[in-house]
């Protein structure tokens, strides 16, 4: 059963303090004026207080993230603001210094991440409004205090980067998921339909792991982790394998057919090398499958010239037995059976 307490309009968030279940704090917007303002409750929800006025500071605030070490560091995520409280939240700081801004705000603050082993490394995702004004994934070293891009690269997969959600890997440095939407924007040459990213070396280089409109990512505590996110043809899966170490280009020499090699040793444990050529520029997909069909992990699915590719991967995290590999690019599609004994 539910009791109304009509005391807050227009709540786009609330969030309870970890270590003071009582005290929870809820963002409020005026729209269509703009604005909004950050209210705090000590009993409960029973009765709350105004402790910001957001002001000019457009589209209220989203979501709230709380230090995981230090309790009296809360972070509040709006549309044009990244908010920071080192008191509990008493008082509060706008910190967007180096986010590219636009007629004085900063727009289009979409999402946020900050490390639990390292609270004073946090991630933001600034959305694209048009290919003009493109998006861009952030980090910050220091708690806010400044951001620097790490997008370069994935500007040039997603022209757009309406970013939805990061998730980090705590256990992996440098390995990150974005989800991207596609903004409804109607078909162009740089039309992109959003997609689920992986980048493995902290945005250096990025990998397109889902085609499609990504709202939400979020994963379990397993070993190794299910990745579950959300689309529009409805709730995804994969499984968070870290198998793949390097792709590299043996030789820029045109191979005269397709080829798909038997992986080298065979069977392994737990590291092994695949091999394939490729005689036309084309997108190539080498993906492992279990017996039973399901899709382990995408190795590659990427755009690749003419050439002979080395895939060096480990199987540390895999269960021994019997999987498939396929290489398909093109109009060439071939497979192959791999062994891992341990």
């Amino acid at each position: 059963s539910w009791v109304s307490t009509f005391l807050l309009p227009r709540i786009y968030c609330v969030a309870y303090y970890p270590s003071k279940p009582e005290t929870l704090f809820a963002g409020t917007a005026d729209v269509p004026a703009g604005g909004g303002w950050l209210h705090q409750s000590t009993d409960g929800g029973e009765s709350w207080n105004v402790i910001l006025d957001l002001g000019s500071w457009l589209n209220g605030v989203g979501k709230f993230y709380f230090d995981p070490i230090n309790t009296d560091i809360i972070y509040a995520r709006g549309g044009t603001n990244i908010l920071k409280s080192t008191d509990g939240g008493l008082t509060w700081e706008n910190k967007v210094e180096g986010i590219v801004s636009s007629g004085g705000y900063v727009q289009g603050i979409s999402s946020f991440a900050i490390k639990e082993n390292e609270p004073n490394i946090l991630y933001c995702t600034q959305r694209g409004s048009d290919t003009i004004n493109k998006g861009h994934l952030y980090k910050s070293t220091n708690g806010g205090e400044n951001w620097f891009r790490i997008d370069s690269v994935l500007n040039t997969l997603d022209p757009r980067v309406f970013a939805s959600s990061i998730l980090l890997d705590e256990e992996n440095p440098g390995r990150i998921y974005v989800g991207m939407l596609d903004y409804g924007q109607s078909y162009t040459p740089t039309y992109t339909n959003g997609g689920l990213y992986l980048t493995e070396d902290d945005g250096k280089s990025w990998r397109k792991v889902f085609g499609g409109e990504v709202s939400v990512i979020k994963a379990d505590y397993n070993k190794p982790r299910n990745i579950y996110f959300a689309t529009k043809f409805g709730l995804m899966t994969l499984l968070d394998t870290l198998i793949v170490t390097s792709v590299d280009l043996i030789n820029n020499e045109i191979p005269e057919e397709y080829s798909l090699s038997q992986n080298y040793p065979n069977p392994f444990n737990p590291t092994t090398k695949i091999n394939y050529s490729i005689k036309e520029a084309g997108m190539v997909e080498l993906k492992i499958y279990d017996l039973l069909g399901r899709e382990v992990t995408r190795l590659v699915n990427e755009q690749k010239q003419p050439g002979n590719y080395e895939v060096n991967f480990s199987g540390s995290e895999l269960a021994s037995g019997v999987y498939i590999y396929k290489l398909q690019v093109n109009d060439y599609i071939a497979t192959k059976k791999m062994i891992l004994l341990r």
